[in-house]
């Protein structure tokens, strides 16, 4: 009697070493989801690394169209700058002021202080220079 219940526990303990999960025995599916895990550990490094990659191509694709947009409104403001010239229909030849569009000060014709002629408007008179949102230069004083 003694034989057969050993032979009942060995052969219990055999059947339930393979399916039991607890107990300090081995276990073969925890063994192979520890394995999965570990592939999707790495899979999931792989995915942060492609999203990473992606992200600084992005973040380089921003970069270049906020230099195109600068240079886009640079342009603009050139434009705007000669539409402002035409608008006033005033031949620098025939003006008796100039204005500086990037300080906003208007000089009589024989000032010396330097002006970038992308951006000057001209005026006939001192009133329109004024009216237009210009300061009399400290130097000539118009």
């Amino acid at each position: 009697m003694k034989k057969t219940i050993l032979a009942m526990l060995c052969i219990l303990t055999l059947s339930s070493c393979g399916t039991s999960s607890g107990g300090g025995r081995f276990d073969f599916t925890d063994g192979a989801y520890d394995i999965r895990n570990e592939e999707h550990y790495y899979a999931d490094e792989r995915e942060q690394d492609q999203l990473g990659d992606a992200l600084a191509e992005k973040e380089d694709q921003i970069e270049e169209l906020e230099r195109e947009l600068y240079e886009a409104n640079e342009r603009i403001m050139e434009l705007e700058l000669q539409i402002d010239r035409m608008d006033y229909n005033v031949l620098p030849e025939e003006a008796n002021y100039v204005g500086d569009l990037l300080t906003y000060q208007f000089h009589n014709m024989y000032c010396d202080i330097p002006k970038d002629e992308n951006y000057c408007t001209y005026f006939w008179t001192r009133e329109e220079a004024i009216n237009n949102d210009m300061s009399p230069c400290p130097v000539c004083n118009p």
